[in-house]
């Protein structure tokens, strides 16, 4: 493995920060300078003037945050972690938002709402793109002994459910190993408890940029993480926290929720998301900038399926749109331009659903489409223009489901501590009974629907009627 010094540079939210040598030399590819011209926050820009930091400084940072904590995880079970090991995290970290589209998120809502069938995730994206770019620097990739088995584990950590894949190697699979310590896959993204460096970087740098108060100590958690061996159906090497930092995990939690009430799904960010993909579902199939070898035109619901034509796509597109002269191209012109004016589409109402546990989620996401539909069906009938938005503003996980998830440690004693569970009870009497609020907005497209009032209340009567309060509350 090399030594050499890697490239010190100033971070906004770390501070002085190092690259190693191998993750300087991605960023200075073109797939990863994309990332320069990607909002992290995509329209939230549009409401909050200072959240202009890119995937760019995101990914250096979370880079350094999974350097962080695999570093920390080598000191204390050297035996299991390798300094292969510490660079393949790196990279992975480094890489793994490579596939988002123009305004992050928003470009997965358009693509579904462009074909539902679409299989688009930028996870998978960022696999592909991290490929591309190991094959065009395979010799350097070989300089640092990373050889394909290494590529294959970076690919698993940046999108851990290709992992799944993997298990029908054989056992003499040189990465079985590294397949059978699952807390090399809960650093970058943690599908099992949502506890990985990627949102703490991005809570943090968010936070920075929006002006709101980060309340979780993120380094006591770097500081008190271990590998241990848990027993569940069969044993597994999970990362396990101090018991006392249980109190700083559910602060992290909270703050997820803080930004997204703050930020995230704000009102009028959802408003403005609505009306970008209306106006690149209007763009779609006519747009001509992006082309094929053949020089066919591409739709921008597509270009996922073309990874050279992808690598282009950009925040940009909002001006490339505004600035071309094709006469088919005046619906979405006029509704950027409504944005640019801030003629927004007008909230009319607003419905927050009775609580429910997070496992009733697909049940609310179909009734929002019977909403939609029923809205759809009032706009043929009689001419009007409006839709229904959702916002969902959550926990990432409901506290006790997480603590059956996440394992724990204690120090006190002279025997080597083993993992153990906390019971929620031995833990707080003040966490909350639900973990997640979603809200339904009625808007108006044209601002000019008439009847307001007698379109709120049939609003609010239908959202009653489809989502009616459970009897034990009730009661």
């Amino acid at each position: 493995m090399s030594k050499r010094k890697g490239k010190l540079m100033k971070d906004a939210v770390h501070g002085y920060i190092s690259l190693d040598p191998l993750c300087v030399a991605i960023t200075n590819t073109p797939q990863f300078q994309r990332l320069r011209y990607l909002k992290q926050l995509g329209v939230t820009y549009f409401v909050y003037p200072a959240a202009a930091h890119n995937r760019y400084e995101h990914s250096i940072g979370t880079c350094y945050l999974a350097g962080q904590m695999v570093e920390h995880l080598q000191q204390e079970h050297p035996d299991m972690v390798s300094e292969k090991d510490v660079l393949c995290v790196k990279v992975a970290a480094l890489c793994h938002d490579l596939g988002h589209g123009p305004f992050s998120h928003c470009w997965e809502a358009f693509i579904r709402a462009a074909n539902q069938d679409a299989n688009f995730c930028h996870e998978n994206m960022s696999v592909h793109i991290f490929e591309d770019i190991y094959n065009s620097m395979k010799k350097t990739f070989e300089s640092e002994g990373l050889k394909k088995n290494d590529i294959d584990f970076i690919t698993e950590l940046i999108d851990p459910r290709r992992k799944d894949e993997q298990e029908q190697k054989k056992s003499d699979d040189p990465d079985r190993k590294r397949r059978n310590m699952s807390f090399f896959y809960e650093i970058v993204s943690n599908k099992r408890t949502e506890v990985d460096v990627d949102k703490w970087d991005y809570y943090l740098r968010d936070s920075h940029s929006l002006g709101l108060k980060v309340t979780f100590e993120y380094e006591r958690l770097l500081d008190s993480c271990r590998a241990m061996e848990v027993t569940r159906d069969e044993k597994t090497i999970e990362i396990c926290y101090r018991d006392k930092d249980a109190d700083t995990l559910y602060e992290m939690f909270h703050t997820r929720a803080l930004l997204h009430k703050k930020a995230y799904q704000h009102h009028t960010v959802k408003v403005i998301e609505q009306m970008l993909i209306d106006a690149f579902m209007k763009a779609d199939g006519i747009l001509s900038t992006y082309q094929d070898k053949n020089g066919t035109a591409v739709k921008l619901s597509e270009i996922h399926n073309n990874r050279e034509l992808f690598i282009h796509l950009t925040d940009d597109l909002f001006n490339e749109i505004l600035r071309s002269k094709n006469p088919e191209l005046e619906d979405s012109r006029r509704i950027l331009g409504r944005i640019q004016t801030r003629k927004l589409y007008k909230v009319v109402a607003n419905k927050l659903l009775p609580a429910a546990p997070f496992s009733n989620h697909e049940s609310k996401k179909r009734k929002k489409e019977e909403l939609k539909e029923f809205y759809k069906k009032e706009n043929d009938d009689k001419g009007g223009q409006w839709d229904v938005l959702w916002s969902e503003v959550n926990y990432g996980i409901e506290f006790p489901k997480f603590l059956e998830k996440q394992w724990f440690y204690n120090k006190s004693g002279a025997e080597e501590p083993k993992a153990k569970q906390i019971k929620l009870e031995d833990l707080s009497n003040m966490l909350p009974n639900c973990y997640q609020d979603v809200k339904l907005h009625l808007i108006s497209k044209n601002g000019k629907d008439h009847n307001i009032g007698e379109a709120k209340k049939t609003f609010i009567d239908k959202v009653n009627e489809m989502f009616p309060m459970p009897t034990a509350v009730m009661q």
